[in-house]
């Protein structure tokens, strides 16, 4: 298999009132297509942290992350934020969906601001694995918690990327 996202000598450093903290000390790992990948450690080791650089979503102190070839610690914010929602998809720990819009509208939202139209049977297919038929119109607020992370998983799963990032499963604390 090939290598997907490279990550590269990561290190974060957090400036606090108490002086630096250092959520990251220089991890490097290639992770390959097709590959499925757990980051597991206690609370506060920087499993997050590691997550939101790997996705764009911060930048490293120093270090890169190469994702098809693009250092995306090198892009701009607006170009990170176009690059990830084209390449990437993100369950987060509190899930993220809009309460203003109903299932549909949020699962679809990532092709909707890349002025993309969703593919109906991949999205059909998408909603059926997850349960969701019935649920589409309904608003964020009127789903249990295991509903609305399957709001997110279709979400992600929907705009056929080429990696998924995942926070604890379903919100679990931990």
């Amino acid at each position: 298999m090939s290598v997907l996202i490279s990550a590269k000598e990561i290190h974060k450093v957090y400036n606090v009132s108490a002086g630096e903290v250092s959520a990251l000390r220089g991890i490097s790992y290639d992770f390959e297509e097709k590959g499925f990948y757990a980051i597991v450690g206690r609370s506060g080791s920087g499993k997050s942290t590691f997550l939101h650089i790997l996705g764009g979503l911060d930048k490293p102190t120093s270090g890169s992350v190469f994702i098809e070839g693009e250092d995306v610690c090198k892009l701009s914010d607006e170009k990170r934020s176009v690059f990830r929602r084209r390449h990437m998809g993100f369950v987060f720990q509190q899930y993220n969906l809009l309460d203003e819009y109903d299932v549909r509208n949020n699962i679809c939202m990532p092709l909707k601001l890349d002025k993309r139209k969703p593919d109906e049977n991949f999205y059909r297919e998408v909603i059926g694995m997850l349960g969701l038929e019935g649920k589409t119109k309904k608003y964020p607020s009127e789903l249990s918690g295991g509903r609305t992370a399957e709001g997110c998983y279709c979400q992600v799963g929907h705009i056929k990327t080429e990696a998924y990032y995942c926070g604890r499963a379903h919100g679990e604390s931990g």
